[in-house]
Formats: C-alpha cells, sequence, structure tokens
C-alpha cells in the first residue's frame, strides 16, 4: 500500500465486527466442517473454492489450510467476494466465505448451507450454526469497520470525536440499527472502546494477520 496504516493514520472509534460464514452449494456432499475436510482429504483438488484477491479472507483459509492441514482446495479466483457468492449460488463453485447477514438470508431461502461461521461463539444471524473455533477450524478472520484520522490529529479533537460517535451513532438504538446492525455488522467490544484500545487492537490485529499469512505461505505481489 502507498501508505503505513500505524504511521499515517490516527486511530479514533473503532464501531463493528463484521462477520463472516462459510458458505456451501446445496449439492456439496459435506455438512459440516469436519465432513468438509474429509471430502477434500479423499478427493484433493477436486472441491473448488470462490477466492476474491491474494488479500482476501477467502485466499488466505485455503492457502492456511493447504500449508498448514494439508487440505489441497481447488482455488477458483474471481474479482470481488459478491462475485464468489454469486458462483456458490449458481453451482459455479461449491465454498466461499462471505457476510454472515447475508449468508443467513441464502440460507432461509435454501440457495446455500452453512458450515461455520467466524464470530468468537454463536452469532444472532444464525444460532445454530457452530463458530470456526466449535468447528475446530483454528484460524480466526474478520472484517471490522472504524472511523480514522490523519496522524498528528490534536488529542483532545480525538477524544471529541470518540465520544460523539459513542453518544450518537453506537449508543442511539435507532442509528445503530440502521447503519450498523442492518448491515451485519455486530457492535461489540472492542467497538466503542477509546481511541488507544483500538490502537491496541489494531497493533494486536496486525500481528495475528501476519502470523497467519506468514503459516500460509503468501507472498506480497506488486
Amino acid at each position: 500500500m502507498p501508505y503505513e496504516p500505524l504511521r499515517d493514520l490516527q486511530p479514533i472509534i473503532l464501531t463493528g465486527m463484521l462477520y463472516s460464514a462459510l458458505i456451501a452449494h446445496p449439492s456439496l456432499p459435506a455438512n459440516s466442517v469436519k465432513e468438509l475436510f474429509e471430502l477434500v482429504r479423499a478427493k484433493p483438488g477436486t472441491v473448488s473454492f470462490a477466492t476474491s484477491g491474494q488479500a482476501s479472507q477467502p485466499t488466505i483459509i485455503v492457502e492456511w489450510l493447504r500449508k498448514v492441514r494439508g487440505l489441497d482446495f481447488l482455488a477458483v479466483p474471481y474479482k470481488v467476494q459478491t462475485q464468489g457468492a454469486t458462483a456458490v449460488l449458481a453451482g459455479e463453485a461449491m465454498l466461499t466465505t462471505f457476510t454472515i447477514g447475508q449468508s443467513a438470508n441464502f440460507a432461509r431461502a435454501g440457495k446455500v448451507k452453512v458450515l461455520a461461521q467466524n464470530s468468537d461463539g454463536r452469532s444472532r444471524h444464525m444460532p445454530d450454526v457452530p463458530s470456526f473455533k466449535e468447528a475446530g477450524f483454528d484460524v480466526y478472520i474478520r472484517n471490522w469497520l472504524g472511523f480514522f484520522g490523519p496522524a498528528g490529529m490534536p488529542h483532545d479533537l480525538v477524544q471529541r470525536l470518540n465520544a460523539d460517535v459513542n453518544r450518537n451513532l453506537l449508543q442511539n438504538a435507532a442509528l445503530r440499527e440502521k447503519f450498523l446492525t442492518a448491515n451485519g455488522l455486530e457492535v461489540e467490544g472492542p467497538a466503542g472502546g477509546s481511541a488507544d484500545s483500538f490502537l491496541a487492537f489494531l497493533k494486536a490485529d496486525r500481528e495475528y494477520y501476519a502470523s497467519i499469512i506468514k503459516a500460509a505461505g503468501i507472498q506480497p505481489v506488486d
């Protein structure tokens, strides 16, 4: 990237976590992560997994499973993840990860089956679906949203903006539902904390991703 996030940006507040689900076309002969792994071990290189770029969540998962678990999926690249989800709906690919709220809608309509989801515990969107951890899938990759400003912002301005977003968005039930939870975000810790806690979260998140990417053997691409 042409910038260094921890150097060039000032964290203001983390506003929410955006979790994903591992979705499969209904024709996939596996109804759990355990059955999926058994299928891939029996038929390596044949179970298609839609990905969307070198740094995308699906690519990281597929490469981590290949390198660490010895599970050889057939990675099928798409430009964006919405195309990957569309491919699973159409049966062009068997698996991908997609936002948990929309995945729940697809599942209710019978268009996909959901094997796992990556929140800490059970999700309000699909309380009967196990988390990745419960399913024996120990990779914790999720997206999040937050507010940033340019590096060097006055400390009192950072604090004021943090308080304003907390009061007028995160703690306002109507606006929180309209702009965050209706779009699949979960407003839970460490969302809504101080700017310093957001910075600590960013540093820990960066270190974790670096460890996963290293384990997966993914190399930077110009």
